[in-house]
């Protein structure tokens, strides 16, 4: 498991894998290229032939440092600290990729001058929400259930712990359609039925597509459809029974981001931003108010949260409206100390070599 050859079948097998999906991502865009190289464990060549993926290809060599170190540390009659040092800095890079990929969230927050919130959207990811009797739809505080978890045949309790829904049929990216239907199902839209579609070459632009029935003791109380591209939530049942909508992924903030003020420099004679900032209002709720400035190369950090100043726009009546790109990102220093003990192990062992070999040189011959 410690072998220098899996380390390097490895590395060229990530060589071909970033060449392969940078060529792939020409014709099919970043995001299928992602899913399909870089996020697998494998995926199959012409639908015959398996190819492993970026993520079982790190996986392997995670182990295979693990088992080197190992190695070095209590099989070698002498440890050297600083190759253990450099293995352990790149097992923490490893680490520091696994734990933003599966706990990191892109998300943006776009604001009008004098509003605030604190809750940004993620548009490349989806949410089946249920919001409790009683409420107004468009509540923050409901019930989520990530839709990547959604799959034919799944069954999902309520709140209410009385009914349930039975998923139907799942699409990732659909088109709902208006057909006349003897018993259609129950739409917020008035939906008949929906159309999947291929993926999109970006992840904001697929409108997934949801069809369930209502479960109660036991018996199926009626068919629903909700379309992402449809923003009125449906009524299970009468109005009193509460509400059901698939959104776009919600993600509270640690803080209410309220913009003050917007501004721009455009380069002369033309419509092209020279450079844009926003004067927020950062309000954590346990400390005071404090004004953050926001621009194009100054982010807000604010606990494990990055706010960029990603783009703006105008509303109606002249009001401005600034966009922040939010990234939640709870390894964000692993990869800074990751390299940092790379290169110090690395420094140390060849500064090492170096004065070895010099004290071999200044060693007097032996007389013959």
């Amino acid at each position: 498991l410690g072998s220098l050859k899996i380390t390097v079948v490895g590395l060229l097998l990530l060589l071909i894998l970033t060449v392969w999906g940078t060529l792939y991502q020409v014709d099919h865009g970043l995001y299928l290229a992602q899913e399909r190289f870089y996020q697998s464990t494998f995926f199959w060549i012409g639908g015959i032939v398996p190819f492993p993926g970026a993520q079982l290809v790190m996986a392997v060599l995670f182990v295979n440092l693990i088992a080197s170190m190992t190695l070095l540390t209590f099989w070698r009659s002498r440890v050297k600290w600083s190759l253990i040092l450099t293995h352990f800095g790149l097992l923490l890079m490893l680490a520091a990729g696994a734990v933003t990929f599966y706990t990191g969230k892109n998300a943006q927050l776009s604001l009008e001058e004098g509003s605030g919130s604190n809750v940004a959207i993620a548009y490349g990811e989806w949410e089946l929400v249920v919001m409790p009797p009683n409420t107004t739809p468009g509540r923050q505080k409901v019930n989520a259930i990530d839709a990547t978890h959604l799959r034919r045949g799944r069954v999902i309790a309520l709140p209410d712990g009385v009914r349930s829904i039975r998923v139907d049929a799942y699409y990732r990216n659909s088109q709902a359609v208006r057909d006349r239907v003897e018993t259609p199902p129950i739409s917020g839209g008035g939906y008949t039925r929906l159309e999947p579609l291929a993926h999109s070459k970006e992840p904001g632009q697929d409108m997934p597509g949801l069809v369930f029935t209502l479960i109660e003791n036991g018996q199926d109380t009626g068919r629903y459809l909700l379309w992402g591209g449809d923003n009125r939530p449906t009524a299970l049942g009468p109005m009193s029974e509460g509400w059901i909508a698939l959104r776009r992924l919600r993600v509270p903030l640690p803080a209410t981001i309220k913009l003050i003020d917007f501004r721009r420099e455009m380069y002369q004679g033309s419509g092209i931003a020279k450079s844009y900032s926003s004067q927020v209002l950062v309000d954590t709720g346990d400390e005071m108010e404090r004004k953050v400035l926001i621009s194009m190369n100054k982010p807000l950090r604010l606990n494990d949260f990055t706010f960029y100043q990603s783009s703006f726009a105008s509303a109606p009546g002249g009001r401005e409206i600034s966009t922040f790109s939010v990234v939640q990102n709870y390894g964000r220093l692993m990869p800074y100390i990751a390299t940092g003990a790379t290169v110090v192990g690395m420094l140390i062992y060849y500064t090492a070599m170096l004065f070895t070999r010099l004290h071999r040189q200044k060693k007097p011959e032996a007389a013959p």
